[in-house]
């Protein structure tokens, strides 16, 4: 899988929903 390939930009996307969603969800655990 090439980073700086023709879909750079779409994985990097999807990476960094990944990751929002993924903090989004590890600080809503935290506050319960």
């Amino acid at each position: 899988m090439e980073l700086f390939g023709p879909d750079s930009p779409q994985i990097i996307g999807i990476i960094v929903g990944m990751a929002t969603l993924c903090l989004y969800w590890l600080l809503n655990s935290h506050r319960f």
